[in-house]
């Protein structure tokens, strides 16, 4: 019910006119260059330590129900208006206090990715899909963060996922690349073991 409440909440969010806000780093945008083996999109391990994944509240008093609604609400003005880590601070508060839904914990993954933070990211997203195993998003956005990692087979599996469970347009050209990369780094496998010592040679 509260996940059903939270998705009904981001349509009418998502029918408001949005308001201008400055460009930040999208995890989800297509990688420009696929025949290069350097990676311009790649991510280091970031130091900071892992928000805590909270718990859910069976049984929310009214209180509890309006400060999590309010919070909510100035975690999606915060990102209208561009501020990434007020945002992530009310959706923490959120998680923390008894609303860690799969669909809020992966919001919160998507913005922490778009900080920069992929190893975040990517613990958010298992906590939602031990909670919600049929989450698409989930998938997708921790198939984003293994991708800005370079952990190319992770991705590969968690994208497949993502597409299987929910059909997106826009993903489907960062799977066909990391697709791509999974293939590449199998084939230089193979090579290597063929040219190792004792391997065999045809005659």
């Amino acid at each position: 019910e509260a996940e059903r409440r939270e998705r009904r909440e981001e349509r009418a969010r998502a029918s408001s006119p949005p308001r201008a806000a400055s460009k930040a780093y999208d995890p989800e945008e297509s990688p420009s260059d696929d025949s290069s083996d350097e990676d311009f999109d790649h991510l280091e391990e970031e130091k900071e330590r892992k928000p805590d994944t909270g718990f859910f509240e069976q049984d929310p008093s009214e209180e509890l129900l309006e400060n999590l609604s309010r919070w909510k609400n100035q975690a999606m003005d915060a990102l209208d208006a561009g501020d990434l880590k007020k945002a992530l601070d009310r959706y923490s508060a959120v998680i923390s206090r008894g609303g860690a839904t799969a669909l809020m914990l992966t919001k919160r993954g998507e913005l922490l990715l778009k900080l920069r933070r992929p190893c975040a990211t990517i613990s958010d997203c298992t906590r939602a899909i031990e909670l919600n195993p049929d989450l698409g998003k989930a998938f997708r956005v921790r198939g984003f963060a293994f991708r800005k990692l370079g952990r190319w087979a992770e991705a590969d599996q968690d994208l497949a996922d993502a597409q299987r469970l929910d059909y997106d347009e826009g993903t489907a050209a960062v799977h066909k690349f990391v697709t791509a990369k999974v293939r590449k780094a199998a084939k230089r496998q193979r090579a290597g073991s063929s040219g190792a010592p004792g391997a065999k040679r045809p005659r």
